[in-house]
């Protein structure tokens, strides 16, 4: 594996190119978009620890869309070659590929499941000139007026407190909450994602789903995302009956 440094706007891929490359950003961020009749549809922005690219190793298949650098941002590269000589040498520096490649899976399985229903077109970014920004609290820090937690990037992951570190490798989370049997809470839940200027709440395959504002979200229901609205937003995570309630605050500044 080799680093790169990349300069603002500069293009990583393009959409239909052959790619041999997975990369993990370790400082800035980088835009995942589509083309479409001479415009960016943008799909995802990405911050240090994401990883972007995998599928090339995986399968031997063109680029499926096209990244770019927002800022000054620096990855690491990892080719077929390296990924190979190091499921054999050092299969451990592969667990942010891995999981990263598990997180896709899921997301993929819940699509299928919704074969025969029609795909949502890809959002249109909302033009603005300010910046979304999102907390997230507990019902018990939102009573007592404390800040909770503001999301420092996206996606923003939220799923169960689990211990051993087995989870901590496929479900990478950025946010946990305890729970106990008989669980509400996936280790998977759901996932705070920016694109472009608009912020979404995706169920990550959770086994219950997500209720947010009322609707709910996940493989058994109609819909796997939807979008947070600019204020308080109500999120359950689980059955409606789920004791865990989240609020995610949403403003622009």
């Amino acid at each position: 594996m080799h680093h790169e440094r990349l300069e603002p706007g500069q293009l990583i891929f393009r959409e239909g190119q052959e790619g041999r490359h997975a990369y993990r950003i370790l400082t800035g961020r980088v835009l995942i978009f589509l083309e479409k009749d001479g415009r960016e549809i943008p799909l995802a922005e990405l911050s240090p620890g994401e990883i972007f690219g995998e599928m090339a190793i995986m399968q031997d298949r063109p680029r499926s869309a096209s990244a770019r650098a927002i800022d000054a941002t620096e990855v690491e590269v990892l080719t077929d070659y390296d990924f190979n000589h190091l499921i054999l040498t050092d299969p451990k520096r592969l667990l942010p590929y891995l999981a990263s490649f598990f997180e896709r899976l899921r997301h993929a399985n819940e699509q299928l499941a919704r074969l025969g229903a029609t795909a949502p077109a890809p959002r249109t970014p909302q033009a603005s000139e300010k910046t979304p920004r999102v907390r997230v609290q507990t019902g018990a820090e939102r009573a007592a007026g404390e800040p909770g937690v503001l999301v420092p990037k996206f996606p923003f992951r939220i799923g169960r407190a689990t211990q051993g570190g087995y989870f901590s490798v496929l479900f990478p989370n950025d946010y946990t909450v305890q729970d106990k049997e008989p669980y509400q809470v996936s280790p998977h839940q759901c996932s705070i994602e920016r694109h472009g200027g608009v912020i979404v709440l995706r169920d990550r395959g959770s086994r219950h789903g997500t209720i947010l504002n009322g609707t709910p979200l996940g493989s058994e229901f109609d819909r796997s995302d939807a979008d947070l609205h600019v204020g308080d937003n109500e999120l359950i995570l689980g059955k409606k009956d789920s004791p865990h309630r989240l609020w995610v605050s949403v403003w622009l500044e």
